[in-house]
C-alpha cells in the first residue's frame, strides 16, 4: 500500500502568531542613566512621576526619608564654644570669672575697631 499523502501546512498570513514578542532586553539603566546631565534626568523623573502613581509614591517617600533625617542631625557646635574661650583666655588673659566679662568687652571693641579699619581701606 501506498504511504497517505500529506498535505503542506497553510502559511499564516493573519498575522497572529504564537512567536513570543521580544520583552525588554537586559539593559544597564544604571549606565545609561549616569549619561544624562541633572536637567535631562530631572525631566525623565517629573514625566515617570506624573504618569506613573508607584514612581511618584516612591519619590514622595525618599523626600520624606531626607527631611526626617536632616531634622534628626544634631549640630555640635562645642567645639567653637571652647575655641573662643582658649581664645579669650591665651590672648587676653582670662581666667577667672569676674575677668570673663571683661575680656569679653575687650575682644568685642577689637572686633569693631578691624571693622572701622576695613572700612577705611
Amino acid at each position: 500500500m501506498a504511504a497517505p499523502a500529506r498535505k503542506r501546512q497553510r502559511a499564516n498570513t493573519s498575522g497572529d502568531t504564537s512567536i513570543p514578542l521580544p520583552t525588554t532586553p537586559n539593559t544597564d539603566y544604571k549606565s545609561l542613566i549616569s549619561t544624562f546631565d541633572p536637567p535631562t534626568t530631572q525631566t525623565l523623573l517629573l514625566e515617570a512621576a506624573q504618569n506613573h502613581p508607584a514612581v511618584a509614591q516612591s519619590i514622595l517617600t525618599k523626600h520624606a526619608q531626607l527631611l526626617a533625617a536632616e531634622r534628626s542631625r544634631v549640630l555640635d557646635v562645642d567645639h567653637y564654644r571652647k575655641s573662643v574661650w582658649r581664645t579669650l583666655r591665651d590672648a587676653h588673659r582670662i581666667g577667672e570669672d569676674g575677668e570673663k566679662f571683661t575680656g569679653a568687652c575687650v575682644v568685642g571693641h577689637e572686633e569693631e575697631r578691624a571693622a572701622y579699619v576695613e572700612e577705611d581701606l
